[in-house]
């Protein structure tokens, strides 16, 4: 949220998404999960919402099994439209379901939605590029949060050897 904001900028809705997501992660909803519900909103609010509905350059809508995403263009490019963007990322065109998904579920569902490892994956590193190229630099939090789930996958493999 600092990284968005200019010190002392009040912004009631930020606050009280953070302040959601902070009471659904003290009840035990994933914390990945929870980071991706909040990156979306707070991309919304501050109007820098990715759009994933349609080709941001032709307007037809997916209908492809991977899309391109591109920060520079703020959401998704088609194959037909020609030559994509150097900064688009390939992703499968499932990820927007779980992109709609967030953006419909309430804070308090949030412990109900699972995704695939490799739509958390995409997700992460597509919403990470997004977020990099508004603000110019990575947030902080995205470093944090790389250590737990390395940290939890480590824990993970040990307790299955």
């Amino acid at each position: 949220a600092n990284a968005f904001l200019d010190e002392r900028q009040p912004n009631p809705d930020l606050f009280d998404t953070l302040l959601s997501c902070m009471y659904v992660l003290e009840g035990g909803t994933d914390p990945e999960i929870t980071a991706r519900y909040f990156e979306l909103q707070i991309l919304s609010i501050l109007g820098y919402d990715p759009r994933f509905d349609a080709c941001l350059r032709c307007g037809r809508p997916n209908g492809h099994e991977k899309i391109g995403f591109s920060p520079s263009v703020g959401g998704i490019v088609c194959n037909d439209c020609g030559i994509s963007p150097t900064d688009s990322i390939w992703v499968p065109a499932a990820i927007v379901s779980y992109v709609d998904a967030l953006r419909r579920t309430e804070p308090h569902k949030l412990k109900n939605l699972t995704f695939p490892r490799g739509a958390r994956r995409d997700l992460t590193q597509l919403l990470k590029w997004h977020i990099r190229y508004r603000l110019e630099h990575d947030l902080r939090s995205v470093d944090f949060i790389d250590t737990i789930a390395a940290f939890d996958e480590r824990t993970r493999r040990q307790d299955d050897s």
